[in-house]
């Protein structure tokens, strides 16, 4: 196993480019830049894989080399709806190709290592983030919390009266009572 570098998880990808090595190993530790303050990580995250040669360099193209690696990890977040710590595991895979340069301009589904140099933890941090859920819950059926007295509706009966309608609904709730009337 050829080590990343621990300042910025980056890996040397030369070796198989100039066909000295046929893959690369590789493991590393990271804490996602996490931009959602909802989300608590209480350790790093563990990224593991390999890089390795896909096909052998003809006299017209370059190494074709592909990354591929799993993000495990645990984080902490709110529930969208109830506001209690939700705790979430995960794993998720990625493979990509990787190329020193674009030989054309169609090839936009592959992940450039300018120099012959990936910086594998800027891949694992969009990666993580391309499978962040836009909202956690607690379970499907969360009924939230009650928006007159704040309890929490899995766990407490509403004790407020129900009273403080929305004035400009108000007309509704009046056709409601005569409806039950």
């Amino acid at each position: 196993m050829i080590p990343v570098s621990e300042q910025k998880n980056i890996i040397d990808l030369n070796p198989i480019f100039k066909g000295d090595a046929k893959n690369i190993d590789f493991s590393f530790e990271f804490s996602p830049e996490c931009m959602d303050e909802d989300v608590n990580f209480k350790k790093p995250v563990s990224v593991t894989g390999k890089a390795y040669e896909k096909a052998a360099a003809s006299r017209n193209s370059e190494n074709l080399v592909m990354a591929e690696f799993i993000l495990r990890g645990e984080y902490t977040a709110l529930c969208s709806r109830c506001l209690e710590e939700v705790p979430v595991n995960f794993e998720y895979t990625a493979e990509y190709a990787v190329a020193p340069e674009l030989q054309n301009e169609e090839e936009s589904s592959v992940m450039l290592a300018p120099a012959g140099i990936l910086d594998i933890g800027e891949a694992a941090d969009a990666l993580f983030f391309m499978n962040l859920p836009s909202k956690h819950l607690c379970k499907e059926d969360c009924k939230g919390i009650c928006q007159g007295c704040g309890k929490s509706l899995n766990t407490e009966k509403c004790t407020c009266s129900g009273k403080n309608i929305n004035p400009r609904l108000a007309v509704l709730k009046k056709l409601l009572d005569k409806q039950e009337n």
